[in-house]
């Protein structure tokens, strides 16, 4: 391809890009990153902010209020006073981060495996000043010995734990068990790409004490480690939850052929009327 052919076919991509919705911020988020300056500045959302690091997720947020707004608008409604909250895969700390800033009295583990974008997860808790947060760089799974290999690539928001061991990052692997020692657990999020079977495995008593867990379902990432979604939503069934997919305003029971054909977040809710007392304005179907 010529050189005036590749210019007119950039001019082509710049225009489209600037006709998307948000396609400026877009391209200024891009080239903030490209230049390495991103990270000078702070991305505003309801009741807490983040820093604009180079990650996948950090992008997104910057481009858009909206992006991830669901999770916000659902701790907003879930979560009272007093509440501890576990959020296992916690990247830059969006889910933590907001967990922690509705209420100073609520207690937040968060554990995220990646040492770099643990770093950027402290130094977001950092700049929202919150005390009642604590932080964990290990890989959750069903072991307490030695490490895991983890993948090494350039996007935040599909690192995970590498089922090709010749390659990647070690990480130190703990069962939530022995992270956490908490009688009651209030709300559990948790994204691991896939691994959350071998997570729960190990998670026995933080099990019996949490009443609801949001998690990442998605039969391409379980597929991965040996698994399937039905096998993970009958684990948690096992445990007295029952899973629901949930669009921000209708909650629908899922069958238990159920299989999750696309990456979906689903709830996994234990005591239906004590979360109804939380959330009002969630219509059951």
């Amino acid at each position: 391809m010529s050189l005036i052919n590749k210019f007119k076919k950039g001019i082509k991509l710049l225009r489209q890009q600037l006709s998307e919705e948000n396609g400026w911020k877009k391209l200024l988020g891009n080239i903030l990153v490209f230049a390495k300056i991103s990270s000078f500045m702070t991305i505003k959302r309801n009741g807490y902010k983040l820093r604009f690091f180079p990650t996948a997720l950090s992008v997104t947020m910057f481009q858009s209020s909206d992006a991830w707004r669901y999770e916000e608008v659902f701790l907003e409604q879930y979560l009272k006073e007093c509440d501890v909250i576990i959020d296992i895969g916690a990247n830059i700390g969006n889910v933590g981060i907001k967990a922690a800033s509705l209420n100073k009295s609520n207690k937040v583990f968060a554990i995220e495996a990646h040492p770099k974008i643990y770093y950027y997860l402290l130094k977001n808790i950092e700049l929202n000043n919150l005390t009642n947060i604590v932080a964990f760089n290990f890989a959750v799974g069903n072991s307490n010995s030695g490490s895991i290999s983890f993948t090494d690539g350039i996007s935040d928001d599909i690192n995970c734990v590498n089922v090709n061991s010749t390659s990647g990052i070690n990480v130190e692997i703990r069962t939530l068990d022995s992270i956490i020692n908490q009688a009651n657990i209030d709300f559990m999020k948790i994204d691991v790409e896939g691994y959350e079977l071998e997570v729960f495995r190990g998670a026995h008593n933080s099990l019996l004490a949490t009443n609801c867990i949001m998690f990442e379902s998605w039969e391409n990432h379980y597929n991965r480690y040996g698994t399937t979604s039905l096998e993970v939503h009958d684990y948690l069934r096992n445990y007295g939850f029952s899973i629901h997919s949930w669009d921000g305003i209708n909650l629908s029971l899922i069958d238990i052929k159920y299989i999750s054909n696309k990456c979906e977040n689903l709830l996994a809710i234990k005591n239906m009327e004590e979360f109804y007392t939380r959330i009002n304005n969630i219509k059951a179907k």
